[in-house]
């Protein structure tokens, strides 16, 4: 049978000899199965024995690093997928409006929500990114992301963080 990702929108099918790896859903860990249909962003799907999600969704520490050669690739046990494109379009006829849908939109939308006013709050995948651009960012720690789970987030500092001090 062939397999091809379960997130919306991915066209990657399995090859032979392609460098795109597929994961099964984890379907016997309830909560971890939850936060993964979550991320995948389809709107009442279920998935199967056969449902899985591409390497593409996932970034660099959600993988076990695998000495000794082994080329295969397995996932964190608490990896979930997190990449995905950002959707865009026109919506309404009486008056059109253009909007942005997306996990990327999502997990923004998320560590606004549940930030601190007048902090910018990021995903640890976001302050690493920031950090090896030179900016100074301070862990949070573990916090409850709605629909994400617990996440590890960082506040990301500026000139203004030292004159409220």
């Amino acid at each position: 049978m062939p397999v091809s990702c379960s997130a919306h929108a991915c066209t990657n099918r399995r090859q032979r000899d392609g460098n795109i790896h597929f994961f099964s859903f984890p379907l016997k860990n309830a909560e971890r199965n939850q936060l993964w249909i979550n991320a995948v962003g389809r709107k009442g799907f279920i998935p199967t024995k056969n449902s899985a999600i591409c390497s593409s969704h996932y970034v660099a520490s959600d993988f076990k690093i695998n000495p000794g050669g082994n080329y295969r690739l397995h996932l964190n046990d608490t990896a979930v997928p997190s990449v995905f494109s950002v959707i865009a379009g026109v919506v309404g006829a009486q008056k059109p409006q253009y909007e942005i849908w997306g996990n990327t939109v999502n997990v923004a939308s998320r560590m606004d929500s549940c930030g601190i006013m007048g902090r910018i709050q990021v995903t640890e995948d976001t302050a690493k990114i920031l950090m090896a651009a030179g900016y100074d960012c301070e862990c949070r720690g573990p916090t409850y992301v709605k629909r994400k789970g617990t996440l590890t987030t960082y506040f990301v500092r500026t000139q203004y963080d030292q004159k409220s001090k």
